[in-house]
């Protein structure tokens, strides 16, 4: 074997240069593993949860999330005019007059939304000048579209349904508001 300057030094200082070596992989490992260590529990600012949790959303939010989807794919059943009505029902009061300029509906939308991916998503926009706009919050539910002429299904899509939960007046149920959107 020829020497090098690890086994001159450890030759010189009485010791075999395989302990040397073997010392060193040693001391290399151990700085590697406390560097993984320390990196994989820092995260940059603004970086998302990945650990798979997430705070259910309140129970009420829930249900009337449930009840305006249920109240819209209901309506499909009547064909699109009646939907496009029902839609004008279901989106946000302060914003019902966009639904309005909506070209007449020729097919009819059903949503088949994953309730499980429901999460909260902050106030909504533009912020409420209410006490009830200032308590209401945004979430958003991924739902599979499914687009009708007549009973055919003409096409499929997935999305992001945005919708504002109000908060119940005192003895009523809280309402989930669709944001305005139009059928074609």
């Amino acid at each position: 074997m020829r020497p090098n300057w690890t086994t001159v030094a450890a030759e010189a200082a009485g010791g075999s240069a395989a302990r040397v070596r073997g010392a060193r992989a040693a001391l290399v490992g151990a700085l590697l593993l406390a560097l993984t260590a320390v990196t994989g529990c820092q995260a940059d600012a603004g970086t998302t949860d990945t650990s798979g949790t997430r705070a259910a959303p309140d129970p009420a939010a829930d249900t009337a999330v449930r009840a305006t989807i249920e109240a819209f794919n209901a309506a499909a059943a009547a064909g699109p005019a009646d939907q496009q009505h029902r839609l004008a029902d279901l989106v946000e009061p302060d914003r019902a007059a966009e639904v309005q300029n909506c070209p007449a509906a020729t097919s009819t939308v059903r949503f088949e939304p994953v309730y499980a991916g429901l999460r909260a998503a902050g106030a909504p926009e533009p912020a409420g000048q209410t006490a009830a706009d200032a308590a209401a919050q945004s979430y958003l539910l991924p739902a599979l579209i499914r687009i009708y002429s007549g009973e055919r299904v003409t096409g499929t899509d997935l999305t992001t349904l945005h919708l504002v939960v109000r908060p119940a007046p005192v003895g009523g149920d809280s309402e989930a508001y669709l944001t305005p959107f139009c059928v074609n």
